[in-house]
């Protein structure tokens, strides 16, 4: 007996898809413990996004049941004063019955031309390798492999842990003593941002030329970025460390604990720095080493910022394993800097980190 082919036809989300997406990322994608995919965490990442709503198509069956979806967040970035409009191509899902059909690549083209229309400059992304191909083949460009950096603080652990990763040897989450993670309680990011004009006024201080790749492409951080991307994200927690005194607030650094390997991470998402940058970021690593119970610290900030010279005059060094995959497809064609080199991003690991 002959088998009837499936067919689908692809259209914008609508708000009432909501429910029958975030099933079929659980059945497509499935979850983990930090990245529950809830409707919190969809409205955070979709609508909440302080960059604008992000494009979303899907794709449904002759019954009108979805069978994929293909998701980019609206980005914005600054690069010598200009403002460029990027989006992330991030979520995707197809059902397993509907694998194999071009519906990735059909609803990736689709939003690629809506983007496009809508004058946004450039796609970036974090592709793993089984995604990969399947971009550069859809006209992306492999930019980077990103290596970050460490800084080992337990070194029998350390070693120990990667030895047992490498014999495929992982310990059950509740074995990791989580809540051993930190020496003392930590100041949610919240607490730091409850400072709103002090930090606005050391972003402005802060500026390229101390921080990032001088005139490099980077993320337009603001307050309200800094509050939807750490402090409001509804299923991982971000910390903060900082100084102040009685000119306003001199540094700060934001972070978040994880359990990689088995062992206690604490990634390094931002560190933010004055005019006096390298001696407060000294006195920032030192209080965030001494506040964690960690076995080592992780992070990427760009060649030649203060930042970067800072953690390689602490001890961070890259340990040789595979990077962080990073992908661009141009769309505009006036960009003032070619977003094809890396060495023209000024990215942390806030930036390149999936969520």
């Amino acid at each position: 007996m002959a088998q009837t082919a499936l067919t689908y036809t692809a259209r914008g989300y609508r708000p009432g898809d909501e429910a029958d997406v975030l099933e079929l990322l659980k059945l497509s994608l499935g979850e983990s413990p930090a990245l529950r995919r809830t409707p919190d965490l969809w409205r955070w990442k979709h609508q909440n996004n302080p960059f604008g709503p992000s494009y979303v198509r899907v794709a449904c069956d002759e019954a009108g049941l979805l069978v994929g979806m293909r998701a980019f967040m609206q980005w914005e970035f600054q690069v010598e004063g200009r403002r460029v409009r990027g989006v992330r191509a991030v979520d995707t899902a197809t059902h397993p019955d509907y694998r194999r059909m071009g519906i990735f690549a059909s609803l990736t083209r689709q939003v690629v031309e809506e983007a496009k229309t809508d004058g946004v400059d450039l796609i970036f992304n974090t592709p793993n390798r089984y995604s990969l191909p399947g971009y550069l083949k859809l006209g992306w460009h492999l930019v980077a492999a990103v290596q970050p950096v460490v800084k080992v603080l337990n070194y029998p652990r350390f070693v120990f842990g990667l030895a047992r990763h490498g014999l495929r040897l992982h310990p059950s989450l509740s074995d990791l003593g989580q809540t051993d993670f930190f020496r003392a309680e930590p100041t949610p990011v919240a607490t730091l941002l409850e400072r709103k004009g002090p930090v606005e006024q050391l972003l402005i201080r802060q500026g390229d030329a101390a921080n990032q790749q001088p005139g490099g492409i980077s993320t337009h951080r603001s307050w309200d970025y800094l509050r939807w991307r750490y402090a409001d994200h509804p299923t991982i927690p971000y910390w903060a460390v900082f100084i102040e005194d009685g000119s306003g607030l001199l540094g700060c650094a934001i972070y978040r604990n994880n359990i990689r390997f088995g062992l206690r991470e604490v990634v390094l998402c931002e560190l933010l720095l004055g005019p006096t940058g390298q001696g407060v970021g000294r006195e920032l690593l030192s209080r965030l080493r001494a506040a964690v119970n960690a076995d080592y610290l992780i992070a990427h900030f760009p060649d030649g910022s203060a930042p970067h010279r800072l953690l390689k005059d602490w001890g961070f060094r890259v340990i040789a394993r595979r990077g962080i995959d990073f992908a661009v497809r141009p769309l505009g064609s006036n960009l003032p800097r070619d977003p094809l080199r890396f060495n023209n991003w000024s990215l942390t690991l806030g930036d390149l980190e999936l969520f």
